[in-house]
């Protein structure tokens, strides 16, 4: 029974050597406790990430949304183009990186004047029946508006 247990206690230590020797062995096997504070610190700092990236699709989702029902709201005439574009610069303004994108997808010579261009993209692709001619509309507004 004492050779059994010298022998246990002799592979134990064996094992204990050649994991301290070659962490990465350890790192593998995934025996490596010594480094669990760091895995426990990055796995909370993972989480955190998630939850932001969650939050921050969250609102993407509900400005989409949002330019949905204006282009709606345009396309049905219950606003003018001039009331869509002020939402959409409005809701650009809202969101330093939604500002950004728009900025670098859309030309003009001010924010409103992208937000229009943006406006008129949203109504061509929008698949209500009347929004191609609200689109339509909305260039030629938008041409005659930066032309004076």
């Amino acid at each position: 029974m004492k050779m059994k247990l010298r022998s246990a206690l002799a592979a134990v230590l064996f094992v204990a050597a050649a994991l301290t020797a070659y962490p990465s062995l350890a790192e593998d096997t995934g025996v490596d406790f010594w480094n669990y504070p760091d895995l426990q610190f990055g796995l909370s700092r993972r989480e955190a990430e998630s939850r932001e990236l969650d939050r921050e699709s969250e609102i993407t989702a509900h400005r989409t949304l949002v330019r949905i029902e204006i282009a709606n709201d345009v396309a049905e005439n219950r606003i003018t183009f001039e009331e869509g574009v002020a939402r959409f610069a409005d809701i650009n303004r809202s969101n330093a990186k939604a500002m950004n994108f728009t900025r670098k997808a859309y030309d003009g010579k001010s924010d409103e004047e992208r937000a229009g261009w943006q406006l008129v993209s949203h109504l061509r692709v929008h698949r209500h029946p009347d929004a191609g001619v609200a689109a339509e509309r909305g260039s030629r507004w938008l041409r005659e508006h930066n032309d004076k």
